[in-house]
């Protein structure tokens, strides 16, 4: 009896609870992610060569553009290569972004961002993990860029990504370089940013 009593106690508890929270307007914390731990996309090789991020002549996004027909991925972790660091970028930060995009022109604000990253905490040679608060459905012709937050846009303080010379993800993107307007300043079929992303288990 004593127990019969419990559970009924318990129940009615949970129930009052949903209803404060539905009252208030607050819902439960979301559901936990996991992100794998191997890339669904990548181009690990791609470190030969580097391209500047926010220098002076307004290369703002760099990155790539997902290739017609690529299936869709949810989206919970980018990293990108950095192969060099020019003069003091401790007082900038960079995310991760992805837009989408009609014809060759960005979408007026990202989809989605990453989580900051400090240039304090960056160094060259290094794999720069940027994770994403929640997934987001990455599809054909989607843009996934490096981008600079904070501090000014110079030509002395700045990072470069690494950049092969060959095609090295099998056709899955293209290299891509986008001025603060979010029109395209070029586009790569055979060749390749390093980058590795990943999607939720």
């Amino acid at each position: 009896m004593i127990y019969l009593v419990t559970l009924l106690l318990a129940f009615s508890l949970n129930q009052a609870w949903g209803r404060a929270l539905i009252a208030t307007g607050n819902t439960p914390p979301p559901t936990s992610f996991t992100c794998s731990s191997t890339p669904y996309a990548s181009s690990p090789t791609s470190t030969t060569s580097n391209v500047k991020i926010a220098d002076t002549d307004a290369r703002y996004h760099e990155g790539l553009v997902v290739t017609s027909g690529q299936a869709s991925h949810s989206l919970c972790q980018a990293d990108f290569y950095i192969r060099s660091i020019a003069g003091d970028i401790s007082g900038k930060s960079y995310t991760v972004k992805v837009f989408d995009r009609s014809g060759t022109t960005l979408s007026a604000s990202p989809k989605a961002e990453s989580s900051a990253i400090s240039g304090s905490t960056m160094s060259a040679h290094t794999w720069v993990v940027f994770s994403f608060p929640s997934p987001i459905t990455v599809d054909s012709d989607d843009v996934v860029v490096l981008s600079p937050e904070s501090g000014t846009s110079d030509a002395v303080n700045y990072i470069s990504m690494g950049c092969g010379s060959t095609d090295a993800d099998g056709g899955y993107s293209n290299h891509v370089r986008y001025a603060l307007s979010g029109a395209l300043t070029s586009e790569y079929t055979d060749r390749d940013v390093g980058y590795k992303l990943y999607e939720v288990q």
